[in-house]
């Protein structure tokens, strides 16, 4: 779903203004790479049971805005494989406890409810490469509780005289930096469509057009169907320290959609500003903004992460978000709080966790997350974790996959276990 936009009038503050006023919001370290997403395999990775899961939120990510390095895309389709079959086998299962109010110890059932969930999926990936200028790749998910086959990805890369690079098919692209808000990704449609990509690459720039037509689905008649085109360009550039991507969006029946982006280094991290939108023609701007912040040590003991995100009208009052997580690792364990806070109704969660491995394969997460705020509003009615989630994510909360799904979740202190065995093969 496409996030509500801060509607600004002609004459207002512009992209670049905005932006700057962006970066000013954090003006530490933030922000990571992840080129491999636009520039390599783009293989969909199961993520293994380790004590590194609460790390996802550091090392993986929706997308990434860095700079498409030309001889990534290079050494990526250079290559000759053959048909190779691999797979992941994840199992999970938790739950949680939580009450209302204050739990009392001598009565621990008042205000209690209690959230359980578990599942088994299996991930086989396929890939083939013939020759250097051509390769297939799918990814095929199955998991229990459905049993249903589902092929996230099925597409094809084609190597034009190491010029240009095609991948067509389905594919996940994401044009985003959000770990925490979902918010700012032009591509947010792409998991559903059938896509054709082109990259470009000039040095250390690139050039990507992309142009997509959505799913039809299952038994759809395609001698009737009339598909809604998408086009979409994005410009990378590399200037000095800095980072910037350029692209836009256009559809027939929608306002056209844009995004400035920029990310440099500074004070020994990364720092990444976005300012995104659509253009109405009758109207004017409508923007948004998301700014994070990212810092590590060298031996990545410590983790501090932040991240901003606007998109309200009439002063501000429509979505003001801030979230901030810590990760610290001491011996085997990793410890970690993330901190969400809406300034939009004054609501907010706090989630403490512990994640280890005592056996090889075997991962134990323990939560207690904990939330404030009127009920009803943003953070104060959300259940604590997603237990079938293939990885421990504080943001993830919905329950698709158990018989009952929970829907809303209103104790504001929780206790939660979650044990995950993975293998790969």
């Amino acid at each position: 779903m496409r996030p509500p936009h801060t509607q600004w009038p002609r004459g207002g503050l512009g992209p670049i203004a905005a932006l700057a006023a962006a970066l000013v919001l954090f003006p530490a370290a933030g922000v990571w790479a992840q080129t491999a997403n636009q520039t390599g395999g783009g293989q969909t990775e199961a993520p293994a049971a380790s004590s590194d899961n609460l790390d996802n939120l550091f090392n993986g990510g929706g997308g990434d805005t860095v700079a498409q390095q030309g001889g990534t895309a290079l050494s990526a389709l250079e290559k000759k494989e053959p048909l190779t079959f691999t797979g992941q086998l994840y199992s999970m299962a938790g739950g949680a406890v939580g009450w209302t109010d204050t739990p009392n110890p001598s009565n621990l059932e008042s205000h209690f409810g209690e959230l359980i969930g578990g599942s088994v999926t299996n991930y086989l990936y396929i890939d083939a490469r013939p020759d250097p200028t051509f390769r297939f790749h799918g990814a095929l998910e199955m998991a229990f509780p459905g049993f249903t086959p589902t092929m996230s990805e099925l597409f094809f890369d084609y190597s034009m005289a190491d010029v240009a690079f095609l991948r067509g098919g389905r594919q996940t692209i994401g044009w985003g930096n959000g770990r925490i808000f979902s918010v700012g990704d032009l591509m947010d449609n792409s998991a559903t469509a059938l896509s054709l990509k082109a990259f470009i690459p000039f040095g250390a720039n690139g050039l990507t057009l992309v142009g997509l037509v959505p799913d039809p689905g299952t038994g759809a008649n395609l001698t009737t169907w009339s598909p809604d085109f998408e086009g979409a360009p994005r410009l990378d550039l590399v200037i000095g320290t800095f980072e910037f991507s350029e692209e836009a969006t256009f559809q027939s029946d929608e306002d056209p959609r844009w995004s400035t982006m920029v990310k440099t280094s500074l004070l020994g991290g990364e720092v990444f500003g976005q300012v995104f939108g659509t253009w109405d023609y009758g109207t004017g701007y409508r923007l948004s903004t998301l700014e994070s912040v990212f810092w590590q040590t060298p031996d990545r003991k410590i983790s501090l992460y932040g991240e901003h995100y606007f998109d309200g009208v009439d002063g501000y009052k429509q979505d003001h978000r801030m979230a901030i997580l810590a990760a610290f690792k001491v011996g085997g364990y990793t410890i970690a709080t993330q901190w969400m806070h809406a300034f939009t109704d004054g609501s907010g969660s706090i989630l403490p966790a512990v994640t280890f491995s005592p056996l090889e394969h075997l991962t134990i997460t323990l939560g207690f997350p904990m939330s404030y705020g009127a009920n009803g509003s943003i953070y104060a009615a959300q259940a604590p974790s997603d237990f079938n989630s293939p990885s421990f994510n504080p943001q993830n909360l919905t329950n698709p996959n158990l018989t009952s799904p929970i829907t809303s979740w209103n104790q504001r202190y929780s206790i939660f276990l979650k044990v995950e065995l993975s293998t790969s093969y």
